[in-house]
């Protein structure tokens, strides 16, 4: 049998005896309520005024555990559960959060872009939009998400990630000429000095 109480750290039920409790540090015997009583009649107030009056160190050290348990039980309490402040969504708070996004806001943006690199890199047909399962799993995922067309994606989303990687290798590209013909000029400026 579980024992709730703190107090239990320092009885042990009696063998013999159900309604007996016997202290672990001293090994006196008390009863734990009615002799004939029912389990649920049983207490514990006789064995925690023997730890108060027989044992009063390890009595503070159970009133500073049962203390501890319940300073813990109020702060899991109060933690939030469902929204961040453990409050209950406003009608108007509700309704906004269930609003499907634009398509144009801040947050469809990035899943345009990552939808548009996926069927770019893994070589995806553009109608890949259009499948019925693949809408699904959209819906499950982020139902505010609204997806674009495959027109959409052909003609607006793969031209721009095409611009901005060009930009990136152009850029690189110069960056790196840039660095080789100073390597060079370097190299054949040291050349020239040793003739």
């Amino acid at each position: 049998m579980s024992h709730r109480s703190e107090v239990w750290k320092y009885f042990t039920v009696k063998a013999t005896d159900n309604s007996r409790a016997n202290c672990t540090l001293c090994n006196a015997s008390y009863s734990r309520g009615k002799e004939c009583g029912a389990p649920s009649s049983f207490n514990t107030t006789n064995l925690r005024d023997h730890l108060m009056r027989k044992h009063p160190a390890e009595y503070r050290t159970l009133i500073a555990a049962e203390k501890k348990a319940t300073d813990d039980k109020k702060e899991s309490a109060a933690k939030p559960s469902g929204s961040e402040s453990g409050k209950q969504l406003s009608l108007a708070a509700f309704i906004e959060k269930s609003r499907p996004w634009s398509f144009d806001c801040p947050q469809s943006q990035l899943p345009h872009k990552m939808l548009a690199e996926m069927i770019t890199l893994d070589d995806q047909p553009f109608n890949f939009v259009n499948n019925v399962r693949f809408r699904r799993f959209r819906q499950a995922v982020e139902p505010r998400y609204s997806l674009p067309s495959d027109r959409h994606l052909r003609d607006v989303l793969l031209p721009n990630i095409y611009a901005a990687v060009k930009a990136k290798v152009v850029y690189i590209l110069q960056t790196e000429q840039a660095e080789m013909l100073l390597f060079i000029k370097h190299n054949l400026a040291a050349i020239n000095c040793n003739y």
